[in-house]
C-alpha cells in the first residue's frame, strides 16, 4: 500500500502524455512537458512539507484526508479550462496524494516497516505506471479486450481514473483502519505472562 501511493503521487507524468491535459492547459510540446516536470518536482515536494508540519494528525486520518481530497480535486480539474488555474488544480491534486503517501509511510514506519522496502516497490510500479500512462486507450481495446465505450472514454481523462482510485483507496484504509478496531475489541490483550485470562 505505501510504495503503491508513492509511484501514484508521481502521476505529474501524466501530464506530458494526455491530450486532454494539453487542452485544458492551453499548452503542448516542450512546454507541456516542463509543466509536467514542474508538477512531478513540486506536488511531492509540497506534500511532504505539508505532511511534516502536521505530525501529530494521526496517519490514517492523513491518508483518508488526503485521498478523498485528491478524488474531490480530480472532478474540479474536469471542470476547469485555462493555463495558471488548472495548473493550480493540478498541483493540490499531485500534492494531495503525495501528502497520502507520506502519511502511509509514517504508519508503516510505526508499525515497524522499512520505508526503503516501500520505495522499492514504488520503484517497481513505476514504470508500469509510466507505461500506462503513454499507451493510448485504444491499443487496450484492439489488443486485450473491447473495453465498454465509458471506460474507454475514462480512459482518456487521467484525472477520472485518478480520482476513482483515491476514492477506493480511501475508502480501503477507512474500512481496515475499522476492522482492526473491531479485532482488537474481540479479542482480549495478553497479560505479562503470554497467557490470556478469561
Amino acid at each position: 500500500m505505501p510504495g503503491f501511493l508513492v509511484a501514484l503521487s508521481l502521476s505529474g507524468l501524466s501530464v506530458a502524455f494526455y491530450y486532454s491535459f494539453s487542452r485544458r492547459l492551453g499548452l503542448q510540446g516542450d512546454a507541456l512537458t516542463a509543466v509536467a516536470g514542474a508538477l512531478l518536482v513540486l506536488g511531492p515536494t509540497l506534500g511532504i512539507l505539508v505532511r511534516r508540519t502536521l505530525p501529530k494528525v494521526p496517519a490514517r486520518t492523513a491518508q483518508v484526508g488526503g485521498l478523498a481530497a485528491a478524488a474531490a480535486l480530480s472532478g474540479v480539474v474536469l471542470m476547469l479550462q485555462g493555463t495558471l488555474v488548472t495548473l493550480l488544480a493540478l498541483l493540490a491534486l499531485f500534492s494531495a496524494v503525495s501528502f497520502a503517501a507520506m502519511a502511509s509511510l509514517d504508519e508503516y514506519a510505526d508499525q515497524g516497516g522499512d520505508p526503503r522496502r516501500a520505495l522499492g516497490v514504488a520503484l517497481l510500479f513505476l514504470p508500469l505506471l509510466v507505461m500506462f500512462f503513454r499507451m493510448p486507450p485504444i491499443v487496450y481495446s484492439l489488443t486485450v479486450v473491447a473495453l465498454p465505450e465509458p471506460l474507454e472514454y475514462a480512459l482518456y481523462a487521467p484525472t477520472v481514473l485518478l480520482g476513482g482510485a483515491c476514492l477506493l483507496l480511501a475508502a480501503f484504509v477507512g474500512l481496515r483502519g475499522h476492522v482492526r478496531t473491531a479485532v482488537r475489541k474481540d479479542y482480549p490483550n495478553e497479560a505479562d505472562g503470554g497467557a490470556v485470562h478469561p
